[in-house]
């Protein structure tokens, strides 16, 4: 059995959450003429390491 857990995400985990969302947006964004693979992945980057986040 696997044991899981829930843990503050780290710089670690940034591709992890970056490369599924890049690869889930690109071909309807690329139709729209609007894909670039940075402005896909920093959304997902900033949201699994908290600390780079913009201060509002």
């Amino acid at each position: 059995m696997v044991e899981w857990g829930i843990r503050p995400a780290s710089e670690a985990d940034v591709e992890a959450v970056a490369e599924p969302r890049a690869v889930v947006l690109r071909a309807a964004l690329r139709r729209l003429g609007r894909y670039d693979v940075l402005m896909v992945r920093e959304p997902a980057a900033a949201a699994a390491v908290p600390e780079s986040r913009p201060t509002r």
